[in-house]
Order: structure tokens, then C-alpha cells, then sequence
């Protein structure tokens, strides 16, 4: 079991990695900028175990928002092993 940070997973390519990351029984750290925008999504956390998905606010361009989400998956999931940007 890998832990993944993705961004940008609430619509197109990274939506689709999530997916296919949670189906496989990776945990995801998710950063978006809406957390609303994945409500009723195939990656809503309602449908997965709480020890396989945690979602933080991340935008790009606020530094402080990446450095939180990363503080919260080394918290939660003891550290990740993969990036990736969508």
C-alpha cells in the first residue's frame, strides 16, 4: 500500500488516478481547492474507509495551503510516498 498526495483530483486526469489509486487500496492525501467538489463523486470520502482517504483545501498559489496539507497526511497517514500534480 502506497500513500499518494494528488492534486487537482476533483475533475479529469486526477480524478481518474484517485479512482483507480483507491480501487487498488492506496490511501490518498487529496488537495483541491473546493471540498465540496467531491460530493457524490467516485472518490467521495462518504464512499471509502476514513483510513484510506483524507482531503485538504490546497491551492497552487497560497504556500501556506501545501504546507498544511502535507503537515496533515505525515499526521494522519505517518508520511506519503508519491506526488502527484493534475
Amino acid at each position: 500500500m502506497r500513500t499518494i498526495l494528488i492534486s487537482g483530483a476533483s475533475s479529469g486526469i486526477g480524478l481518474k488516478i484517485a479512482q483507480k489509486e483507491l480501487s487498488e487500496g492506496n490511501r490518498l492525501s487529496i488537495g483541491v481547492r473546493d471540498l465540496d467538489s467531491l460530493k457524490g463523486s467516485p472518490i467521495d470520502p462518504i464512499k471509502w474507509p476514513k483510513s484510506q482517504i483524507i482531503l485538504n483545501k490546497y491551492d497552487a498559489l497560497d504556500i501556506e495551503s501545501s504546507k498544511l496539507w502535507v503537515s496533515k497526511t505525515t499526521e494522519e497517514f505517518g508520511g506519503f510516498d508519491t506526488l502527484i500534480n493534475s
